[in-house]
């Protein structure tokens, strides 16, 4: 009998295991450490750690908020492969999230601290933050950028990014690339310095979203920028609409003027 499996019977069946210990036993320790801990996570809140089946009269009922729920029928089923079996959990839809979108001048304030490039490559060309602080002059090709690894927000280390593929910049932007000093920044310690400038990284990448959807309309356009495999993933998750861009269209709605006619009564 394996260390693991020893482990589980002397902690009843692993309820104490660490996300690394729980990645071993079942597998996960390729997947990255973000998706680790939310199964760790998933599997521990309902005391399923240790275990590889369940039966009929054995799941447990979910809880938590509307997504935290859909997140976790999706890792118990899989886990547990109950689809296999006709007891698969029922996988809702997963609510978006809306983020308020920061304001220019905030962005211009982070962009003129010891961060500010990573900051515009995420305000004006999408990156996400771990891609954001790999990235250097190695990447770029005029004004095409190619985005080639990440750093892991938790461990510090390169890996391969999310999406990877080509994007163009605007010439402003490369020449600001020229100019910076990279020095590969953790993502966690960078999101702590944002917060401090009021912006977060996700929030970036919306704005980028939005101000490009707000610019162009040309859906294949903001998805190859995006780097989405599909333009719904786009639409559906990271375009905004920002309170000035609400204000602008709702004030475009002219009063109508009233213009007497024969059978009106003034």
């Amino acid at each position: 009998m394996g260390s693991v499996q020893e482990h589980a019977i002397r902690t009843s069946k692993g309820k104490d295991w660490t996300v690394s210990e729980a990645a071993e036993f079942y597998g996960w320790s390729h997947l990255a450490p973000s998706t680790q801990r939310r199964k760790h996570g998933a599997l521990k809140r309902y005391g399923l750690l240790g275990r590889k089946t369940l039966k009929a009269g054995e799941l447990p009922k979910l809880t938590g908020s509307h997504n935290t729920r859909a997140l976790d029928a999706r890792i118990l089923n899989a886990t547990f492969r109950l689809a296999e079996k006709d007891l698969a959990y029922y996988v809702p839809a997963m609510r978006r999230r809306v983020y308020e979108l920061p304001d220019t001048n905030d962005i211009a304030y982070a962009m003129a601290g010891k961060h500010g490039i990573y900051v515009a490559l995420m305000a004006y060309a999408g990156l996400r933050a771990g891609e954001a602080c790999a990235a250097d002059l190695s990447w770029l090709d005029g004004n095409r950028l190619e985005v080639k690894r990440s750093i892991c927000r938790e461990t510090g280390e390169m890996r391969k990014p999310k999406t990877e593929g080509d994007i163009r910049l605007p010439e402003w932007l490369v020449e600001m690339m020229r100019q910076a000093d990279f020095t590969y920044p953790k993502p966690k310690n960078l999101a702590k310095w944002m917060q401090r400038r009021r912006v977060t990284p996700h929030q970036l990448r919306h704005f980028y979203a939005t101000e490009m959807m707000h610019l162009t309309k040309n859906m294949e356009l903001l998805r190859r920028q995006m780097r989405h495999t599909k333009v719904e993933t786009t639409m559906a998750y990271y375009v905004e609409v920002g309170v000035q861009q609400q204000s602008e269209v709702v004030e475009s709605m002219a009063k109508p003027s009233l213009k007497l006619r024969p059978h009106m009564v003034a």
